[in-house]
């Protein structure tokens, strides 16, 4: 797991100083938010965590990207994960 939470603290980094474009290329690459909607389920804490920031810095600031990321499913990830 050490591998992907280092891979998801990088990815937070770089969103959160990503402008809006490019926060948009990420929308696009194929299972993107679909695999981190099933990082929100893990059992590791700081996975979880970092998964929520990402989906959180992605629908910031864009109404259709929050809805983009809406209809793949991860309403149900993030009300799972605020259990």
């Amino acid at each position: 797991m050490d591998v992907v939470q280092s891979f998801l603290q990088e990815t937070c980094y770089v969103i959160e100083n990503s402008n809006e474009n490019e926060k948009g290329r990420f929308m696009t690459e194929p299972l993107f938010i679909s695999t981190i909607g099933k990082l929100l389920k893990v059992q590791d804490t700081a996975i979880r965590s970092n998964s929520s920031t990402i989906i959180r810095l992605l629908s910031t600031g864009s109404a259709s990207r929050s809805g983009r990321i809406m209809n793949e499913g991860i309403g149900k990830s993030l009300s799972w994960n605020a259990v």
